[in-house]
């Protein structure tokens, strides 16, 4: 996974590359695992930590990040030269990770047209019954299990 950003004057290059690699993260898990569910009084019912899986370190690609420093029509009113590059890893990340998984359902029929993609909701584009959550956990029902594996068609195996 690489990332290019175009942030005029870096004036720290760690920070600016943690900011961008934290945000392509916080994009996977936008697209692939957090899911803000309510109740019928709109409540928001995955409000903690219990509810939903957030990404963890094991979960994120090696990703490459490149600076752009030049000067644009952002940057020259700035007195350092600088813009903020918090968000460009985040919008990019789940776009790409949604058409990533779209591309790779097309070829076996299946369409997945809401996000986040979580395992269970793949199983179901495939035409196939999720794994059942074991009834000891408490965990949202769009947790995936530890070991699942992904797969449509019929030759699809772990």
């Amino acid at each position: 996974m690489g990332i290019v950003e175009e942030c005029g004057r870096v004036l720290d290059r760690d920070l600016a590359v943690g900011q961008l690699v934290g945000g392509a993260v916080m994009g996977l898990g936008d697209a692939l695992l957090e899911e803000h569910r309510y109740d019928d009084l709109g409540q928001i019912t995955t409000s903690s930590l219990m509810d939903y899986l957030l990404p963890s370190f094991g979960d994120a690609p090696r990703i490459k990040v490149s600076l752009l420093e030049d000067e644009s029509l952002y940057t020259e009113h700035s007195w350092t030269g600088s813009k903020g590059v918090g968000e460009g890893g985040t919008i990019g990340a789940v776009a790409a990770i949604g058409c990533a998984v779209s591309d790779a359902l097309a070829p076996l029929g299946a369409t997945l047209n809401e996000l986040p993609g979580t395992p269970q909701r793949l199983f179901r584009a495939c035409g196939n019954p999720p794994p059942r959550t074991p009834a000891s956990t408490n965990w949202g029902a769009n947790r995936p299990l530890p070991h699942m594996s992904i797969g449509c068609g019929e030759g699809s195996k772990r």
